[in-house]
């Protein structure tokens, strides 16, 4: 049984009515450090990058494309990677699988252009070991093949919690930046050892409202706080998104 898993069976115990105090202490303690031991992580370094692109680059469909499997340098000497849902670019190269001559590369700068120019705010700061353990509880629950998800905030992208994970590994000192206006555009990370893009997803709870709907939206809420105020043909573009 795993840390996670115990800390998940410990957690139902807790909700127990017929426990007497003392338990309930002895059991917060043992929640609480089995929490801090999923918490623990090591330091991101240039090992663990390269095995989270590693492992990246395995996974990508390189049925759609066989550049998916390399690694390339692009016109600026940056490294580059991608596997269709996320996309680094590396000042420092790491050891990796290098695209044949054969093979043309895709370019990213049309990737990353877009999300440059429309990034606004900077999301809130994610801690790696917080979001290992969030991570390990939600497999625990869920089994191993689940794959949890990450939400930034009403209004904002929500994304893949293991791409984010393997992202602020490779890049430890990211700064994540998100166009506010639309939680479906990607997120950009910002750091000293390069960049990268991470494309959000789009949970069945959060799809009752399309980027447009989300839009008006935001706009009335920016222009009157206090009491948003949305017109009929505002109204009726929400209800065609929403029953789309």
């Amino acid at each position: 049984m795993t840390h996670a898993e115990i800390y998940t069976r410990l957690h139902t115990l807790k909700e127990r009515s017929d426990l007497d105090a003392d338990t309930r202490v002895e059991l917060d303690m043992l929640t609480l450090a089995i929490y801090d031991d999923l918490r623990r992580v090591p330091n991101a370094s240039n090992r663990a990058a390269a095995a989270c692109i590693g492992h990246m680059l395995k996974g990508a469909n390189a049925r759609a494309n066989k550049a998916l499997a390399y690694t390339w340098t692009d016109k600026n000497g940056l490294q580059c990677a991608c596997d269709g849902y996320r996309a680094y670019r590396l000042r420092k190269a790491l050891p990796l699988p290098v695209l044949p001559d054969d093979l043309k590369s895709l370019d990213l700068e049309r990737v990353f252009d877009p999300v440059i120019k429309r990034r606004s705010i900077r999301l809130a700061y994610v801690d790696r070991g917080e979001l290992n353990a969030y991570i390990e509880l939600q497999r625990a629950e869920h089994g191993r093949k689940h794959a949890p998800v990450w939400e930034f905030g009403d209004g904002l992208p929500t994304v893949n919690a293991v791409y984010l994970f393997e992202l602020l590994t490779v890049l430890p000192d990211a700064v994540l930046m998100v166009d506010p206006e639309n939680p479906l555009s990607p997120v950009y990370a910002a750091s000293d050892l390069g960049d990268a893009v991470l494309l959000p997803i789009r949970p069945a709870k959060k799809q009752a409202l399309a980027p447009a709907a989300y839009r008006i939206i935001a706009d009335a809420k920016r222009r009157n706080p206090e009491a948003p105020e949305i017109t009929l043909d505002q109204l009726a573009i929400i209800a065609a998104e929403t029953a789309a």
